[in-house]
């Protein structure tokens, strides 16, 4: 009696596909686990990275209020004049005063003297931010009286406490506390010129502000939301430039902190992007050699009668699975790192501050991570959906088919597209990534050709060789299913987007090196009399160091030339 036993593709279904998929990938763990570590590390990188940028951005975000310390800052050189005042009266009611200038002081009981910034305060100022201060009241007791606050390091410097005596002009301070944190004041600003906060009612009995000082008159603003601000300074900057007047409001505080930041987000969201592309190759290379050692496996499966869409879907999850894991892994390690950059980044930064987790930076980051995984792994998916059962017998005919087909080029386009995308997200200049990924298209197509020299190179030497082991090895860079090709553009693309990342530090930080030039000077002494000329310069040379130019400084203010001034040379295009 004849038996026949018939196997239906319909019994095979979402959950039996998933079991397979799980079962095949027991016994080729370790090399699914490169294809996870390299997720991994690439998402992990860009993680940290972007995440550091996010959080120094939303940094600057809060910080630029509290370093202007108000909505509107509106200030002059010169003592305010009635014009200026009835402007300034017509801004808003809410505001502040301070005058600053640098000055000597003079510590009576030990007898030391430093250059300091004298700021004189009346109001509520600073709005945003606090001045911290020790005692916690010290700051709000400041109008009652001759009284001073002294920085914290100025007074551990010249040994004097709080209580102590400071002459500034002509008038003695009683130091009322010690400044801890002052808004809008840096770190290396500090240490040049430490600040001292007064009243400003008691800065004319210091008789330091006469004609020919150097002063700087402000008058600060707070406004229900910083677009008041904004709208106030757009209607009236016709009316600051005609009475010479300078303003600085909230948003234009971020822009300056961000700007001075700029060098350092291209270049880490460079790094971010070559982090991406290296944990990219590392996972077309990993899954390319994996999948491939898949097609004996397949050709099984098609001849029970899986077909070939349930073929590549057993695959499809695997490399979902994995993509998944990398990516969750990959984050959570780079959330852990980005609390190491603002320590290795700290002698760089204007502000300390604590890592924040974004949630869409995880997000970011886990998508990412399954979109690479996929379509990297797109291209060999498809082929072992095209494997057929007659490949089990005739395998060597099978894989000498033609390889580039119409989905190929699909994929390549979703690649070259992600590329630009990812790119352009990073850069924010569409020209720019367009460049990129063409030369990185380029840059392939030239390492395919130089796989396809080498290979034909090493046909011709292996022939000529007599050797056994050396003819062996060389033979293995073109005997079918090398992996020459793949090696060779992952070695290859690495190399190149290092080499970028070095190059670009390279020329960040000789930008910087130019700054202080053979012939530039790292010390500048103004402010000398003529009496003090000539002593000076003898003081300076005693101690080799040479004066590389002495020139007289006038201070002047230049109104018109040939009977055309700023206004009228401004409207002349």
């Amino acid at each position: 009696m004849d038996s026949k036993i018939t196997v239906s593709p319909k019994k095979y279904s979402r959950s039996w596909l998933l079991k397979m998929a799980w079962r095949d990938s027991r016994r080729s763990r370790s090399k699914l686990l490169l294809f996870t570590t390299s997720i991994a590390i690439g998402i992990a990188a860009l993680v940290a990275i972007n995440s550091f940028k996010r959080n120094l951005d939303e940094e600057i975000q809060l910080q630029a209020k509290a370093l202007l310390g108000a909505d509107l800052e509106v200030s002059s050189n010169r003592p305010f004049t009635k014009e200026q005042m009835a402007l300034i009266d017509s801004l808003g009611d809410e505001r502040s005063s301070q005058t600053r200038f640098g000055s000597m002081i003079y510590f009576p009981r030990t007898d030391g003297t430093r250059l300091v910034q004298v700021r004189g305060i009346s109001g509520f100022y600073p709005y945003y931010g606090k001045i911290e201060t020790e005692p916690y009241w010290a700051a709000g007791d400041l109008t009652n009286g001759a009284y001073a606050l002294v920085d914290e390091k100025l007074m551990l410097q010249f040994n004097v406490e709080i209580g102590d005596d400071i002459l500034i002009g002509k008038l003695k301070f009683e130091i009322r506390g010690k400044l801890r944190n002052v808004p809008g004041q840096s770190g290396i600003s500090t240490s040049v010129a430490p600040v001292v906060y007064v009243s400003e009612g008691y800065l004319p009995f210091t008789e330091l502000i006469k004609k020919g000082s150097r002063v700087t008159y402000s008058k600060f603003f707070k406004y229900p939301t910083e677009a008041t601000a904004d709208e106030i300074v757009a209607a009236r900057r016709e009316q600051f430039k005609e009475l010479e007047l300078r303003y600085e409001t909230v948003e234009e505080r971020k822009k300056d902190t961000s700007e001075a930041f700029e060098n350092m987000s291209i270049f880490l969201n460079l790094a971010a992007f070559i982090a991406l592309l290296l944990g990219s190759i590392g996972v077309a290379g990993a899954v390319h050699i994996y999948l491939k050692e898949k097609n004996q496996s397949v050709t099984i499966l098609r001849c029970l009668g899986v077909k070939s869409k349930q073929a590549f879907y057993i695959y499809l999850y695997q490399v979902l699975l994995m993509g998944l894991i990398g990516s969750v892994a990959g984050t959570f390690i780079g959330l852990g790192l980005q609390y190491y950059l603002p320590q290795l980044l700290g002698e760089v930064l204007p502000f300390s501050f604590e890592p924040k987790i974004f949630w869409i930076v995880i997000v970011e980051g886990i998508l990412l991570g399954i979109i690479i995984a996929v379509l990297f792994a797109l291209l060999p998916l498809i082929r072992l959906g095209k494997i057929s059962p007659l490949q089990s017998i005739r395998a060597a005919f099978e894989s000498q088919r033609n390889k580039l087909s119409p989905e190929a080029m699909v994929i390549f386009l979703l690649l070259g597209l992600f590329l630009f995308g990812f790119a352009f997200f990073q850069i924010g200049e569409w020209k720019q990534a367009l460049m990129f990924v063409l030369g990185l298209v380029a840059t392939f197509g030239l390492l395919v050709l130089i796989a396809k020299g080498l290979m034909i190179v090493a046909k011709k030497v292996s022939s000529k060789t007599t050797s056994f082991l050396v003819k062996q090895g060389i033979a293995n860079l073109y005997r079918p299913n090398n992996q020459s090709t793949i090696l060779l553009l992952t070695i290859g693309i690495c190399a190149v987007l290092i080499s970028t990342l070095l190059f670009s530090r390279y020329i960040l930080v000789e930008q910087i090196t130019l700054t202080g030039a053979e012939n530039r000077p790292n010390m500048v002494l103004f402010d000398i009399q003529t009496t003090q000329k000539e002593e000076l310069k003898t003081l300076t040379l005693d101690y080799d160091l040479p004066v590389i130019q002495d020139v007289p400084i006038v201070t002047m203010r230049l109104k018109e030339i040939n009977g055309v001034n700023k206004k009228v040379a401004e409207k002349d295009s």
